[in-house]
């Protein structure tokens, strides 16, 4: 028998919620005891954020499992071919990872702190499959009206009290940024989660020089900077956007405590 269109597009995203915490908890359970770990996922996947957007029927649950996963990676088990497979993934999710997955890329490749190797031709590769990946979609899109890149058209959207705008001037724009930037912080965990990630962050790195900063925090760094990049192109701080980047500084801060109380143990 089929499935309504809300049931057919719900059932991927709780799917997607319990891989999610299969993952946390598998990787969480490397450096806490099983049940620990167990516990620790059991709190996060039951935050608010998460159960709301498991409900929702948009990719934002699988997209943040493939952008996840990538992370996982790249940071816990270093892999060009499991970070790719799923920047890829993420890209066809959501078009929008496409900024996300270039700059994970570049750095991985450019930044020489990375545990694996990335050649000048294999990056261009990636990046070309992750660019054509893009345009293939908004190909797909501009038979509804989009144009092919997207985002210009986009653009006039932005605001979703009101349809289509020929202009939109800087003006407006500063004051809906202000509008939802306010809203955000009391709607969505956004704020916290800034914060936790500068506090993983702000003890390990020791030097300003780019080579010295461990390459976990260069991560988390890129991950808050380009949160802040994502709403300034798209101004919404709905937590569906950001649950990948939240997973992440939780399981960094959770594993840079146990690792600091290992050290302190020594």
């Amino acid at each position: 028998m089929g499935q309504t269109l809300t049931k057919a597009t719900v059932i991927p995203s709780v799917i997607t919620f319990i891989l999610i915490g299969l993952l946390l908890y598998f990787w969480l359970s490397k450096y806490l005891k099983i049940w620990v770990a167990f516990i620790f996922s059991l709190l996060f996947m039951h935050c608010g954020f998460m159960l709301n957007s498991a409900r929702l029927s948009s990719p934002d649950m699988l997209s943040a499992f493939f952008l996840l996963c990538s992370l996982y990676f790249t940071i816990e088990k270093p892999s060009v071919l499991g970070l790719f497979t799923f920047l890829l993934l993420s890209v066809f999710t959501r078009i929008d990872n496409l900024l996300f997955s270039i700059c994970m890329i570049t750095v991985c490749t450019f930044s020489g702190s990375w545990a694996k190797r990335i050649s000048l031709f294999n990056y261009l590769a990636m990046t070309g499959l992750l660019v054509a990946a893009y345009f293939i979609i908004t190909t797909i899109s501009s038979r509804a009206a989009f144009g092919i890149l997207y985002y210009p058209t986009f653009i006039h959207y932005f605001n979703s009290s009101y349809s289509y705008r020929e202009t939109f001037s800087i003006k407006e724009y500063l004051t809906l940024l202000n509008a939802k930037l306010v809203a955000g912080f009391y709607s969505s965990s956004f704020l916290i989660f800034v914060l936790l990630g500068i506090m993983t962050t702000i003890h390990t790195v020791k030097s300003i020089r780019f080579q010295e900063i461990p390459f976990t925090s260069i991560i988390c760094i890129l991950v808050l900077l380009l949160s802040f990049v994502r709403f300034f192109m798209f101004p919404d701080l709905s937590d569906r956007f950001y649950l990948a980047y939240y997973a992440l500084i939780f399981i960094v801060l959770l594993k840079r405590f146990v690792l600091n109380e290992m050290k302190n143990k020594q």
